[in-house]
C-alpha cells in the first residue's frame, strides 16, 4: 500500500514539474509577443506621424485600438444556442420498431438541430442589441479616428 502512495507523490510530482514548465514557458512567450506587438504600433505610429502627424496618428491608433476591443467584446458577449436533442417517437404503428428487435438505443431516435433553425439562433445572437450595440461603437470609433486624423492634417 505504502508503495502506492509514493507512486502517485511521485508522479503528481512529475505532473505539477510538467506543468509548472509550460506555464513558465507560455508565460515568457507572452512577454515576448507583447513586446514584438508593442515595437509594431510604435512602428506604424511612426509612419503615420510622419505621413499624416502626431495628432493624426494618435486618433487613428485609438480608433483601430477601440475596433479591436469592440471586436473582443463582442466575441465575448455572444450567445451560444442551446444544444438539445430532440427524441421523437413513432408517429405510426408501421413507424414502431418490432419489439423484438427493439433495444434502449432504438426506442428513441436522436435527430441533429434544424439547420434553419441554427441559423435562426446565429441571427439573433448578431442582431441581439448588446452586440450591434458594440459593433456600432467600433463603427464609429474608427470614422472618427480618421475623420478626426484627416481633419487634423489638412490644418
Amino acid at each position: 500500500m505504502f508503495p502506492l502512495i509514493a507512486l502517485l507523490k511521485q508522479e503528481a510530482s512529475r505532473t505539477t514539474q510538467r506543468i509548472t514548465r509550460k506555464l513558465v514557458a507560455a508565460i515568457v512567450a507572452g512577454v515576448f509577443l507583447a513586446a514584438a506587438m508593442a515595437f509594431a504600433v510604435a512602428a506604424f505610429y511612426l509612419w503615420l506621424a510622419a505621413e499624416l502627424g502626431a495628432i493624426a496618428a494618435c486618433l487613428i491608433i485609438a480608433g483601430v485600438f477601440l475596433v479591436l476591443a469592440s471586436i473582443a467584446v463582442a466575441i465575448l458577449a455572444r450567445r451560444e444556442a442551446p444544444r438539445t436533442i430532440v427524441l421523437q417517437a413513432p408517429q405510426t404503428a408501421a413507424q414502431a420498431v418490432p419489439p423484438t428487435q427493439a433495444g434502449p438505443s432504438t426506442r428513441a431516435t436522436q435527430t441533429a438541430p434544424d439547420p434553419l433553425q441554427a441559423a435562426s439562433s446565429l441571427l439573433d445572437a448578431v442582431a441581439s442589441p448588446k452586440l450591434s450595440t458594440v459593433l456600432q461603437l467600433a463603427a464609429a470609433g474608427l470614422v472618427l479616428g480618421i475623420a478626426a486624423g484627416r481633419r487634423v492634417t489638412r490644418k
